[in-house]
């Protein structure tokens, strides 16, 4: 075995590969100017673009305050806009007005931001802790030109947070608690409070106690970070980053995989049109190269698949359910009848997904109605049967269960990844609690 910390280069790479969490002097908004934050905050891009049917959340959010931060990161066109140059300049004048108008004032001093978000309407909910900080960018990738970049480097600045789990087997401490046991420790500081109108509520930290600081970073140092929110906006960075000669740090929304207040939603794909009209014909199709294993078809049929394929030891799994109320799920098989799992746990559920779109046949088209889109994220498995019992004839459900490959790591590889799009969780990190001033 080599040793590593004999080995310059390969001590070199693992030190390269570690996640340096620093403090940093953000630009956040001042109440007394603006009153109450949760007017001027707002959800992740992502989450706002789902939308509700029959409403404009973006110009809910305008008119809910002027110095709201969706005129940030979702600026809306205008009347005499030529092009998007237009937008990214409005932000950038909204962003230096709100500044020059000590709307927004920056830290004194460098700080993590501690955040706890817990719901009112039900209290035996748990609670959620993260982390706010900047994170150096270590995969540099050249993705291209986009909005986010230029809106980032016109106005020197990050808005939109990327929001990432923490997968961590080194820290001696209970499971989940990994930021969970800060908040003793900050119970002799006030903290910022925010009421949402959904019920949420969350206390948030500014943290500038150094010894503090340091023990916050060596939570995280070796842990492997997987990114699941603003995807767009960490690519942009990763370009800015490969064009560039010094090294570049984003901001981060750190939570604990295994945080008892974080959900794993459930990626479901509807495909209507194809030739299946039950499950035992849906099996046949899948027969030569999966295994599919038959689960029930009662009230609770598709939470029992997706909790099974979650637990399951033959990773990758796809639960699969059919018009007529069968639920079960899928795995991979080759020649032998021996599961295949090639790859990283999401690309390979995420190659067994595609398989099975691929075999349901050129006939099989996205189910698209004023109700449904053809991915949707779902808490639990009721969500998902009734979406597939409005779905039409020759109907199937493919559910991706939620956490079930971040939670199968054989090996904790330290350092920054990007997660599949098949990830997603709640609670999702929020826009305007902090801002961050790039810095190289």
């Amino acid at each position: 075995m080599i040793d590593t910390l004999r080995d310059p280069e390969l001590r070199e790479q693992k030190l390269k590969d570690m996640v340096e969490l620093l403090p940093f002097a953000g630009w956040r908004y001042d109440m007394s100017q603006v009153g109450a934050l949760s007017d001027v905050i707002c959800g992740m891009p992502e989450s706002i673009a789902e939308g509700v049917p029959g409403r404009d959340p973006v110009d809910e959010l305008y008119q809910l305050h002027p110095c709201n931060a969706i005129r940030l990161v979702m600026n809306r066109d205008e009347p005499g806009d030529t092009s998007a140059s237009d937008r990214y300049t409005r932000i950038e004048d909204f962003f230096e007005l709100w500044k020059r108008e000590e709307l927004l004032f920056q830290e004194h001093d460098p700080a993590l931001y501690v955040v706890e978000e817990s719901s009112v309407v039900d209290r035996d909910q748990p609670t959620c802790v993260s982390v706010i900080g900047r994170i150096r960018i270590q995969q540099q990738v050249e993705f291209g030109p986009s909005e986010l970049m230029e809106i980032t480097q016109r106005c020197q600045a990050q808005f939109i947070p990327i929001q990432a789990v923490v997968i961590n087997d080194t820290i001696d401490c209970e499971e989940g608690q990994l930021f969970h046991s800060l908040i003793p420790r900050l119970a002799a500081t006030t903290p910022i409070e925010v009421f949402e109108d959904n019920g949420r509520h969350l206390r948030i930290w500014v943290v500038t106690d150094r010894a503090l600081v340091d023990e916050i970073q060596g939570r995280v140092t070796a842990s492997q970070v997987r990114v699941v929110g603003g995807r767009d906006q960490y690519r942009a960075l990763q370009t800015m980053a490969a064009q560039g000669q010094q090294e570049h740090y984003g901001l981060f929304w750190l939570t604990d995989g295994n945080d008892p207040g974080l959900s794993w939603l459930h990626r479901t794909t509807l495909v209507s049109g194809v030739g299946v009209d039950s499950f035992e014909s849906l099996r046949d199709l899948l027969k030569s190269s999966c295994r599919v294993e038959y689960v029930g078809d009662e009230p609770n049929a598709a939470d029992d698949a997706i909790e099974l394929a979650r637990l399951n030891e033959l990773q990758p799994v796809c639960c699969v359910g059919t018009k007529d109320g069968k639920w079960g799920f899928a795995t991979f098989l080759n020649a032998s009848g021996v599961r295949v799992t090639a790859g990283p746990p999401e690309q390979a559920q995420e190659d067994l997904r595609a398989h099975i779109l691929e075999c349901l046949g050129a006939g099989a088209s996205p189910l698209r109605d004023p109700g449904t889109v053809a991915d949707r994220y779902f808490q639990d498995g009721q969500g998902v049967q009734l979406l597939l019992a409005g779905g039409g004839p020759g109907t199937v459900a493919l559910v991706i269960a939620g956490g079930s490959a971040v939670k199968r790591i054989d090996e904790v590889i330290p350092g920054v990844i990007e997660g599949s799009a098949a990830v997603c969780c709640i609670p999702r990190a929020r826009v305007g609690l902090v801002y961050y001033s790039i810095e190289t």
